[in-house]
């Protein structure tokens, strides 16, 4: 995990244009503005989680223009994305672990130990049983 609120966050994370991907998903502004030089030139943004929209959508419209696929508010609903997230796993296209252990679910009374867990920067996400 990387901690955006690292002053050296760009040196540990490597050269520029070093990534073909940056997903953004802290939702806070300026924090993508801080990598994006790491980003290689045809490359893609994904932005989950969101401070100012408006600022936000401003921002997306910029990367749009200088060549840059972003992927934010607007590019996708997150009902047809659900399906789609569903499918890969299913498949075992895509790992849910990378964000959460899907054997381990939190019970919903345990609640604030799966918000300490991700304050602590144990795992990025928490999957929580609502039975």
């Amino acid at each position: 995990f990387h901690d955006y609120r690292d002053a050296g966050l760009v040196e540990t994370m490597g050269a520029p244009h070093s990534f073909d991907l940056i997903v953004d998903a802290v939702g806070r502004t300026g924090g993508l503005e801080q990598v994006i030089d790491l980003l290689r030139p045809g490359g893609s943004v994904g932005i989950y989680g969101i401070e100012d929209l408006g600022d936000r959508m401003g921002y997306l419209q910029t990367l749009a223009e200088a060549g840059i696929r972003a992927h934010g508010p607007g590019a996708y609903s997150e009902a047809e994305a659900h399906d789609a997230v569903v499918a890969l796993l299913e498949q075992g296209r895509l790992d849910a672990g990378l964000w959460f252990d899907p054997a381990a679910p939190v019970a919903l009374a345990d609640f604030p130990r799966a918000l300490g867990a991700i304050e602590d920067r144990q795992t990025l996400k928490a999957l929580v049983s609502l039975r």
